[in-house]
């Protein structure tokens, strides 16, 4: 849906006139739907779209959380044939604080590459913590972006983060 507001300028009106058929049919279906959609400029996201009936529930993922990261290591970890139960997911997930799912997912691949220049070893959970601190994270790059977000979804969005249990 992302060029609607140039719509008319660069085609013709091709998008506009396919958001308003989207709309319709978010409108008049009749059989039961559940729709997802993502957004990451939500002041992007036409009005109309908001209204019940249409986009009902909005959610709003906040950084992922310790809980969160260890899960997602796990998941990572598994994808790139790796034994989880072989890394401390406690400590990455301790030292990944600000980190997205994407970042530490590039910080598994970027361990795997220094894993190979070395004679291609297996990698340990301190080459995954030394990649983590070789970037910095969106959180730490662009803070204001990330807490611009969080001020915005109070109060409009479900939060959808697993409540952290201390």
């Amino acid at each position: 849906l992302s060029g609607h507001q140039s719509s008319g300028r660069s085609d013709s009106g091709t998008t506009n006139r396919v958001i308003a058929t989207f709309l319709t049919w978010l409108q008049e279906k009749t059989a039961p739907v559940f729709f997802v959609c993502t957004a990451n400029q939500h002041d992007q996201i036409p009005p109309e779209f908001m209204r019940a009936g249409r986009f009902d529930e909005v959610f709003f993922v906040d950084l992922p959380t310790f809980t969160e990261r260890k899960s997602i290591m796990e998941k990572l970890l598994n994808r790139k044939k790796r034994n989880p139960k072989d890394f401390s997911l406690s400590e990455i997930a301790a030292r990944s604080e600000g980190y997205t799912g994407a970042e530490l997912e590039k910080a598994i691949d970027n361990a795997l590459l220094v894993g190979f220049h070395d004679n291609r070893r297996s990698i340990t959970t301190a080459d995954i913590v030394n990649a983590l601190s070789n970037f910095r994270p969106l959180s730490v790059l662009r803070p204001e972006a990330i807490e611009t977000m969080r001020v915005w979804a109070e109060g409009r969005c479900l939060k959808a983060n697993t409540p952290e249990i201390v």
